[in-house]
Parts: C-alpha cells; sequence; structure tokens
C-alpha cells in the first residue's frame, strides 16, 4: 500500500467523528527475542487520556502532508521516514495481535517491571483496529527499589512504594492489518528480529546472483553479508527489485564497460564481475542500485539513493 491508502485506512478509524475505543497492553520479554503480550485493565480517566496521546501521535507522526513513507528495502537510506513494511509468513513479528484472545491481566505484583520490553494501545472503531508501539525505555519503567519517589497530597508530601510506568507521546511502530509503519528502525532490529528478516532479503538476491553467474568471487559477498554488521545485507535488500537483475547475463557484462560511470570501478574478468575486496563489493552494490539520474536539462549525472522512475505520461503531466 501506498501512503494514501494506508491514510485512508487509518482515517476510517480515527477520523470518522466516532468516539474510538482504546485498550492498552503491555509487552513483555520473553525469550531470546519473543515477547508477549497481557492486558492492563485501566480506569475509564486513563482510557480517555492514553486515547488522546494515541490519537496525537497518529496524527502529528503519521498523517501530515510532510511524513514520507518509504519501502522496507530502501532502509538503508536511513531517511527521517515511516518505513512501510508488509508482514508475511516469511517475517510476522506481530502475528499474535490476530489473536482475539489477548485478555491475560497485566499485575505488578507478579511481574519483574525490568521486563517491560513496552506499550501497546489498541485503538478501534467496531471491527477495523490498529495498535500503536511504544517502546519502554528506562525511563519508563520506574522501579520502587532504585527510586525514591514523592507525590503531594494537600501540604503534606508522602512516599510513593508502588511501581510506576511512564507513557510519553511517541510511537516507533503502528499496526495496521498486517502492515508495520515503522517510524524506529533500531527498535524494530533490536527486539523484534527486523536484522533476521533482512538478511533473508539479501540471501535472495545473493541466490539470484548465482543464477545469473555474473560473480567471479560470490564467496567473498557472502561473507561480508554475513558479517556483523546489516550494512552490506541492506543494501543487497535493496537492490532486490533492481533492473539490472531482469537483465540478461551478457548484455550487462558487454555493456558496463561502455558505461563511462561503471568502466573504471567494474572490473570484469574472465567474463564475470570481480568481487575480491571490499571495495569491489561496494562498488558491485553502486551498478546494482544504478544509483545515477541523469539530468535531461545540462547533461550532468547525480548520485541518488532514491529514484522514482517516470514514465511518458508522468512527465507530460
Amino acid at each position: 500500500m501506498n501512503k494514501q491508502e494506508i491514510t485512508s485506512k487509518i482515517k476510517e478509524i480515527t477520523e470518522t467523528g466516532a468516539v474510538c475505543g482504546v485498550d492498552v497492553y503491555v509487552c513483555l520479554k520473553g525469550e531470546e527475542q519473543g515477547f508477549y503480550i497481557e492486558k492492563m485493565i485501566s480506569m475509564n480517566s486513563l482510557k480517555d487520556r492514553i486515547r488522546s496521546i494515541a490519537l496525537e501521535i497518529i496524527n502529528t507522526q503519521y498523517l501530515q502532508d510532510e511524513v514520507v513513507y518509504c519501502d522496507i528495502l530502501d532502509v538503508i537510506d536511513n531517511k527521517k521516514a515511516v518505513y512501510v513494511l508488509e508482514q508475511s509468513d516469511e517475517y510476522k513479528p506481530f502475528a499474535l495481535l490476530n489473536d482475539d484472545s489477548m485478555d491475560e491481566v497485566f499485575n505488578f505484583d507478579e511481574k519483574d517491571i525490568g521486563n517491560v520490553l513496552g506499550f501497546l494501545f489498541k485503538i478501534n472503531l467496531n471491527s477495523k483496529k490498529l495498535f500503536i508501539y511504544q517502546q519502554a525505555y528506562v525511563g519508563s519503567r520506574l522501579q520502587a527499589k532504585n527510586n525514591l519517589r514523592i507525590i503531594q497530597k494537600d501540604n503534606v508530601f508522602e512516599i510513593v512504594d508502588k511501581e510506576m510506568l511512564k507513557i510519553d507521546k511517541r510511537g516507533e511502530l503502528l499496526i495496521l492489518d498486517n502492515t508495520i509503519l515503522v517510524r524506529n528502525v533500531k527498535v524494530l532490529q533490536d527486539f523484534f528480529g527486523f536484522q533476521v528478516f533482512v538478511r533473508n532479503q539479501a540471501q535472495s538476491v545473493i541466490s539470484k546472483l548465482e543464477e545469473l553467474d555474473i560473480i567471479g568471487n560470490i564467496a567473498t559477498l557472502k561473507e561480508y553479508q554475513t558479517g556483523e554488521k546489516l550494512t552490506i545485507s541492506k543494501k543487497l535488500m535493496k537492490v532486490k527489485n533492481s533492473p539490472v537483475l531482469a537483465m540478461d547475463k551478457d548484455e550487462l557484462i558487454n555493456k558496463i564497460p561502455l558505461v563511462p560511470r561503471y568502466k573504471n570501478i567494474i572490473h570484469i574478468e574472465n567474463g564475470k564481475i570481480r568481487t575480491n575486496t571490499k571495495k569491489d563489493v561496494d562498488n558491485l552494490m553502486k551498478l546494482l542500485n544504478d544509483d545515477y539520474v541523469k539530468s535531461e536539462l545540462t547533461d550532468m549525472e547525480y548520485d541518488s539513493t532514491s529514484k522514482t522512475l517516470l514514465n511518458s505520461e508522468s512527465q507530460d503531466e
């Protein structure tokens, strides 16, 4: 879905004039990077405040005209944007939100507040629903054993000896059906297994390159792709749908020496692209991304990490 389609679906829940329903859930750390959800039984006054906060988050952080939406495959560009990720059988971190039996009750007395991973705010209008995920950072979990917290009642101050949670006006993720809108990629990567998704996407590109048989030393590329850092994997993920990968092998190999921008950085040896070093791999990424734009007005070429393909109809408008 594009931005217009997504925001229209959100507004069908939040901007109809009707009062949305709201429920609050606590995400708790599970095994490894897993998590589970428990419902927070809330007074109506708390629900009203959270509804107001949630609607403000949605409006200011996801619906404004200036908010840029990008495909999650382009996450290497590191833009200040909302990245769109469609959940699938391959990667579905929030599959449990489709379970209507999320009724286990959260209780401070039975849980270690340090295991609180984040909060989920469910906003619904009849059967339509969305969730906002807010990460619980250290400052969100106020543990009685680590702090002396006091409040004023009339003119007297007294100790608060209960655990406390703090909710802010931010939403790192918004989940709408099977679509995840990602404002904070690090949260998705650190807590919801996004790195596995990235590496799987990168591996599919390597498999395509092996099928095309255009890389001289595929082992070097695999070595960097499986390294600790995700940089090469994210670059490979970005080129998953590159038209370069759809070219005929002989046509591509023969054309590279004829293109000024590539002839001095892409080295052909025995009919294949050389990838012996990190620099070779980086140059291969440039080729696969083909991230250059030529101005028809000045004939100058520009390095562009984000391109929109213009057809003849769009150019005539």
